[in-house]
């Protein structure tokens, strides 16, 4: 059965904090959904809705000032004459490529407090955007990003459905950037989608050390599958990897 092949998978993970929200043939199954884990990338979707809100009518106009450019994830930071981008193209590169710099050019943009604010909107309970990317020094001072499986989950199903977080022709734009993002072997290794009949993966993934976290949406064989698993304390970040594996290898098997 599916669930039972799912927590037998969790139960042999040791030492690993592990949380899940999935909806699959109408029926959902959960697991400590509402457990704070660090964010990761994971919060560049909510962060990236917010931000679309502010600007349903003129989002291909804004421009943003590219700022200070950071390391780690994306390509912003290696691309020395880029000093300005579209708001639209700033999202695209916070999700496609999970760029950190241009993650915190739209928190820049729309501002903390807009975010705290739009996240509650959104009925996301535990997740809050309070720091920059690479901003040791806020770290240092207590703040945080966080987030959980069940907002996650919240976030993924709100795209995937007509809810009126954002005009129905941008939302579909967005969930299109959402089945191009480029980290998807994890959950998405063991899946094979026939793009030409319409399937699809619509996923985000975060990642640091000792943490591997993936949410989404799986389309095939005419069956949707919503899920949002997180997990953290990974001795090694390739186990964490492998255990989304096996969860897409679940997921597949009764897709």
């Amino acid at each position: 059965m599916f669930i039972e092949e799912i927590e037998t998978l969790i139960k042999k993970q040791s030492g690993v904090d592990i949380s899940y929200k999935i909806q699959f043939q109408d029926e959902v199954f959960s697991w400590n959904e509402d457990e704070k884990y660090r964010s990761a990338s994971t919060i560049k979707v909510p962060i990236s809705i917010v931000c679309l809100q502010q600007h349903t009518e003129d989002y291909e106009d804004i421009k943003l000032k590219a700022g200070k450019k950071v390391g780690g994830s994306g390509v912003l930071h290696t691309l020395k004459d880029m000093d300005e981008l579209s708001l639209w193209d700033t999202v695209v590169l916070s999700n496609i490529v999970s760029d950190n710099s241009t993650s915190n050019m739209l928190m820049n943009h729309v501002g903390f407090e807009k975010l705290k604010t739009g996240f509650e909107e959104m009925g996301l309970k535990n997740s809050v955007a309070g720091l920059n990317y690479y901003d040791f020094e806020a770290a240092k001072n207590g703040k945080r990003n966080s987030a959980s499986a069940g907002d996650m989950f919240r976030v993924m199903k709100l795209l995937n459905e007509d809810s009126g977080i954002l005009p129905k022709d941008m939302r579909e734009s967005f969930f299109d950037v959402l089945k191009s993002q480029q980290f998807n072997e994890r959950v998405g290794g063991y899946i094979g989608i026939d793009e030409e009949n319409g399937e699809y993966i619509a996923s985000k993934t975060g990642t640091v050390e000792g943490l591997e976290h993936e949410y989404g949406v799986i389309y095939k064989n005419g069956r949707t599958l919503i899920f949002s698993v997180f997990t953290d304390g990974w001795e090694e970040n390739q186990d964490g990897v492998y255990f989304l594996n096996q969860m897409g290898k679940i997921f597949n098997k009764y897709l």
